[in-house]
């Protein structure tokens, strides 16, 4: 669980610091996109070495099989706790639980996130079964781990340049004319 939890927290964290900032008016599609595709690249490559586990790219989407009949996709979550996905052929398959591998039907699993009603904050992270459009269950990443996306560990703060550079001992810091320090030998 925390793996997953870790996948869509960096997700996020992508979509904030790098993505979203580089854009005047970033959209909903682009935060989509992005936070999808840095999730999935975060999962892809924490599960690497997993025995039973493996990742894969088909129909635009990333998957994580588990075994041979379970899989996961990622997806924003509704209000009802299901995913959104645009409304085709192969979506109706995934809504109803129709998949199939080949060797006969596969479950499919979402791997989901909420945010506020700003779009600024990552509100829950879940693993969800539907069925027909309808949440069957769900299991509540934040919880289960025990954190809150806010309370997971964060790269320390950067620091002033100038806050790491100390004077020499003995050495007078003087003031200069446009308000910073200087050493004053």
């Amino acid at each position: 669980m925390p793996l997953l939890l870790g996948s869509v927290n960096a997700g996020w964290t992508c979509w904030e610091k790098k993505v979203a900032g580089a854009y005047k008016s970033p959209t909903a599609r682009l935060r989509a996109n992005a936070v999808h595709d840095a999730v999935a690249e975060k999962l892809e490559a924490s599960i690497r070495r997993v025995p039973g586990l493996r990742f894969s790219r088909k129909y635009d989407r990333a998957w994580l099989h588990i075994g041979t009949d379970l899989v996961i996709e990622i997806h924003k979550l509704d209000d009802e706790s299901v995913a959104m996905r645009n409304q085709t052929e192969f979506a109706e398959l995934l809504h109803t639980q129709q998949l199939s591998n080949g060797l006969g039907a596969v479950t499919v699993l979402t791997l989901g996130y909420t945010f506020d009603e700003f779009g600024s904050k990552l509100r829950d992270v879940l693993v969800v079964y539907s069925i027909d459009g309808k949440l069957d269950f769900a299991i509540d990443l934040v919880n289960e781990v025990g954190a809150t996306p806010e309370q997971l560990p964060a790269r320390p703060p950067k620091t002033n340049r100038k806050e790491r550079i100390k004077a020499k001992p003995g050495v007078k810091t003087t003031k200069k004319p446009d308000g910073g320090t200087g050493n004053e030998s």
